[in-house]
């Protein structure tokens, strides 16, 4: 199977030819993410799943490491989602709720379901898996089940937790129409980095704007990202230990 949960340990995973992605349900039913390298079964990232904390200051480490992260709490990482709800409250506690393995496209498709304790506010995270070329795609819904309107004040498609580097590279290329393949390579320090491909007519294929980015270390493998949007795109890259958004 491409992708895999194991019920006991609840622990998903997803396996291409050459790589696994892995990820569990921790003890505050909170998404984290255990693994993302060369190919490991799932009982092999089991000591990982666990909560972690280094001071009084910063007691929610695994925050770094959510597969999707929300505003609110006592966490000091960037959120995958801000919102506003009608009322004026910011703050989110949201949870795992259920998840299903379909088949979209033809392709192996997983949709995790994640729902807020208070508000009628659902959160589906969705990853699609090419094995053969060990790509994994991922995006989220954000769903209103309630009456109110919602304000989405920042949304992000997905965060990644990039496999451990010594020294993270970012390539990208840039340019005006016609010219937008001038190669950039830049050393990734802490703080962040955005790839933004602004505003594109409506008449453009949206296709032929997106921001293609790759992270790697010299001599290593190499990981690729590309952020598909009909209207603006923006990839945003936070190195703080090991997190990135995007």
């Amino acid at each position: 199977m491409t992708i895999q949960y194991h019920e006991q340990l609840r622990i998903f995973a997803i396996q291409t030819q050459h790589s696994s992605y892995i990820f569990g349900i921790n003890e505050r039913e909170h998404l984290q993410h255990l693994y993302w390298g060369d190919p490991v079964s799932i009982e092999d990232s089991v000591p990982l799943l666990h909560l972690q904390s280094h001071s009084s200051f910063d007691a929610e480490v695994e925050g770094e490491v959510e597969e999707y992260s929300f505003w609110g709490g006592a966490s000091y990482t960037e959120p995958s989602l801000k919102l506003r709800m009608s009322d004026g409250v910011r703050d989110l506690q949201v949870r795992y709720d259920c998840h299903e393995i379909i088949e979209q496209d033809g392709r192996q498709t997983l949709i995790i379901t994640l729902k807020d304790q208070v508000y009628a506010l659902e959160t589906q995270l969705v990853y699609r898996v090419i094995p053969e070329f060990d790509l994994v795609e991922r995006y989220a819904n954000i769903v209103n089940k309630g009456q109110e309107d919602i304000v989405l004040e920042s949304m992000q498609s997905a965060a990644w937790t990039l496999p451990y580097l010594q020294d993270y590279r970012l390539t990208h290329v840039t340019g005006k129409w016609s010219g937008e393949f001038q190669l950039r390579n830049t050393i990734l320090t802490e703080g962040k980095r955005y790839l933004n491909r602004g505003e594109v007519s409506r008449t453009v294929m949206p296709t032929h704007g997106l921001p293609l980015m790759t992270v790697f270390q010299p001599k290593q493998v190499a990981e690729y990202g590309l952020g598909h949007w009909l209207g603006a795109v923006t990839g945003r890259l936070l190195q703080r230990r090991r997190h990135s958004h995007m």
